[in-house]
């Protein structure tokens, strides 16, 4: 399987155990899978020419820019809903 294919795959996957482990409550695997799966992503990720092929790395690059600018977007939604907050007045 090539590269680029594979770290999808993995992102998506922990992605998903993420959202089973932090919003529903409920583990699939152990931690330790789910280490392995990062440690496994990140060394995918750091093999020696993997962006030396721009072409190849695009679908990667592109998807990680998506992905910074919706937890940009998430952050300034979090911070509105804090200003919002701390201008409401205090109940009795």
């Amino acid at each position: 399987m090539d590269p680029v294919t594979r770290i999808s795959q993995l992102r998506d996957e922990i992605r998903r155990h993420e959202d089973r482990y932090y919003i529903q409550n409920d583990p699939e695997i152990t931690d330790e899978a789910f280490d392995a799966l990062v440690k496994e992503l990140e060394a995918t990720m750091a093999a020696p020419g993997f962006f030396a092929d721009l072409e190849a790395s695009k679908p990667v690059t592109d998807r990680h820019q998506a992905l910074m600018w919706e937890v940009g977007d998430l952050i300034a939604q979090w911070e509105a809903l804090q200003e919002h907050a701390a201008e409401q007045p205090s109940e009795p």
